[in-house]
C-alpha cells in the first residue's frame, strides 16, 4: 500500500480528460497534474524535443514522490514510453502508463470505415505504423499540427467546438467510427453526440489506460489504502 501520488503529464489540458477517468476508477488516490503549456502542442515538435520534455517532466514528478506516472498524451507516449520504462536509472523505478489511439477497440467493434484523428507527430512514429499496419483498408488517418491548439482554445465554448467537429467531418460522413487519438480531441465528444447523435461510434484510450494503471498498482501492492477521496494538485510549466 502507498499514499504516494500518481503523476499525469501532458502539453496542456488534454490530459485532464484522462485524469477525470482516473478520478472515477481510482478515487482514493492523490494526483499531481503537470501541464507543460510552454511546449504546447507536442504534435508539431520533433521526436527529440518531445522526448527531452517528457523526461524532464517525469523527473519533476518523480522528485514530488510519484509512484506512477501517466503519460496522458498519445504523442509523448509514442515517442517516449519505451525509453521511460527501459532506462536503467531513477526513471525506471516508477510505473509508467501511456496512451495510444484506440484503433484496436474500434476494429474489434466491427466498424468498417474508421476515421483516426491523430497529431502529426503521432502519425510519424513507427509505433503508430505498427498499430495500424494490418487494418489500412478500414482506416482513414487524418493528422494535424494545429487541431489540439484549436481545441484547447475552444474548451468551454460549445459553438466553437461544434464548428471544429463539423469541419473535421466534412467530406467524411460515410465513416461509422471515429478514433479520438489525442487526449485534447476527447473534448469533442459532446459535440459529436450533440451534432450527430449515435451516428458515429467514438473511441479513445482513457479508460483502457486507467484500468491498466489500476492493474499495475494492484500487482505491486501500491494502491492508496485511504477510504477518503484523494486530492489533485497542479504544476504549470
Amino acid at each position: 500500500m502507498s499514499h504516494r501520488p500518481i503523476g499525469f503529464i501532458d502539453s496542456g489540458m488534454g490530459g485532464i480528460t484522462t485524469l477525470s477517468t482516473a478520478l472515477d476508477i481510482l478515487p482514493h488516490e492523490d494526483y499531481i497534474y503537470l501541464a507543460d503549456f510552454s511546449s504546447m502542442p507536442y504534435g508539431n515538435k520533433s521526436k527529440e524535443y518531445i522526448l527531452a520534455r517528457t523526461i524532464d517532466n517525469c523527473y519533476t514528478l518523480l522528485n514530488r514522490g510519484c509512484k506512477a506516472i501517466v503519460v496522458a498524451c498519445n504523442t509523448a507516449t509514442n515517442v517516449g514510453i519505451s525509453f521511460l520504462r527501459d532506462y536503467n536509472t531513477f526513471l525506471s523505478e516508477c510505473i509508467y502508463v501511456g496512451l495510444e489511439p484506440a484503433v484496436k477497440p474500434a476494429i474489434k467493434s466491427g466498424a468498417k470505415k474508421i476515421l483516426v484523428l491523430v497529431t502529426e507527430a503521432t502519425a510519424a512514429q513507427a509505433k503508430f505504423d505498427a498499430l495500424i499496419k494490418d487494418y489500412s483498408e478500414r482506416l482513414t488517418i487524418e493528422s494535424s499540427k494545429t487541431l489540439a491548439v484549436e481545441i484547447e482554445k475552444a474548451v468551454g465554448d460549445r459553438d466553437k467546438l461544434d464548428g471544429i467537429v463539423r469541419g473535421i467531418m466534412k467530406g467524411k460522413e460515410d465513416a461509422d467510427a471515429v478514433v479520438l487519438g489525442c487526449t485534447h480531441y476527447i473534448y469533442l465528444k459532446e459535440s459529436f453526440i450533440r451534432l450527430y447523435g449515435n451516428r458515429y461510434a467514438l473511441f479513445d484510450g482513457n479508460e483502457g489506460a486507467i484500468k491498466q494503471l489500476k492493474r499495475l498498482l494492484e500487482a505491486k501492492d501500491l494502491l492508496n489504502p485511504s477510504e477518503d477521496n484523494g486530492v489533485v494538485s497542479f504544476i504549470r510549466k
